[in-house]
């Protein structure tokens, strides 16, 4: 009886541990179901805010973008205005002049007028031209990440521009220098119907005035056609340089 009784309390003690197991298991399986679901939330979440960021940093390029697009419109429309406002000028200016001499003193015929006007004209253009390049030479240098190879051949194109703009200096000179002496034959003919008297100065003033031109012609001449030589070969580089730049903007996208 002892005997049965001796066993029946060892098997209650084995059940009564049996279950005590069972529940540290129970309770073990629960924390490690818990840890799984905290992970996997915690990677949801990491993922997620991984995903914000993506958005957030792709919106910031799109709006410097188009940041970087308004800029460059606004400098174009800015050039566009200023060559407007220069032939603007350039046309009150030929007419201010043309209702002050009467139509009578002015002694360029139509011709020369349009010669003139063709001058300044061409200079606002040349003008317009090198400003819009050097722009665009800009641009290239403001993105955000530029190649060796890409840089070097920014600063070559920056190099060419410098050579345009010397260019257009000379055609410059020539249109200004084309138009001011043909004011001051206006003004030599406009003193000399109001002073008679001084006709022979004005006379030895405009043979010293046509030598002085002449050899300014001359050499106005000379660098013309080298800088338009040079210009032909800069437009080509430069063209070239502008069309592997976007080639290879294009295979890093």
């Amino acid at each position: 009886m002892r005997v049965r009784s001796a066993e029946g309390h060892q098997l209650l003690e084995r059940e009564a541990f049996m279950m005590e197991i069972d529940r540290d298991l129970a309770v073990e399986k629960e924390e490690v179901k818990k840890g799984l679901s905290d992970a996997n939330a915690l990677k949801e979440a990491q993922e997620e805010t991984a995903k914000d960021l993506a958005e957030q940093e792709e919106a910031i390029k799109l709006l410097r973008e188009q940041l970087r697009k308004k800029n460059a419109a606004l400098q174009e429309e800015q050039l566009l205005l200023s060559a407007e406002m220069a032939a603007r000028d350039r046309r009150t200016l030929l007419q201010e002049i043309k209702e002050e001499e009467g139509g009578g003193l002015y002694w360029l015929d139509e011709t020369q007028r349009k010669e003139a006007g063709a001058a300044l004209s061409k200079m606002a253009l040349l003008e317009t031209e090198v400003r819009s390049r050097y722009n665009t030479l800009l641009r290239v240098m403001a993105l955000d990440s530029l190649s060796p190879q890409m840089r070097q051949q920014a600063l070559r194109l920056k190099e060419q521009l410098r050579v345009a703009v010397a260019d257009l200096e000379v055609h410059v000179h020539a249109a200004i220098e084309a138009f001011t002496a043909e004011l001051w034959a206006v003004k030599a003919e406009r003193k000399l119907l109001i002073e008679p008297a001084a006709k022979e100065a004005l006379k030895r003033g405009i043979q010293d005035e046509w030598a002085a031109q002449e050899h300014h012609q001359r050499r106005i001449a000379a660098m013309q056609a080298a800088a338009r030589e040079t210009l032909a070969t800069s437009r080509r580089e430069i063209t070239k340089e502008e069309l592997l730049l976007c080639k290879q903007q294009q295979e890093k996208r």
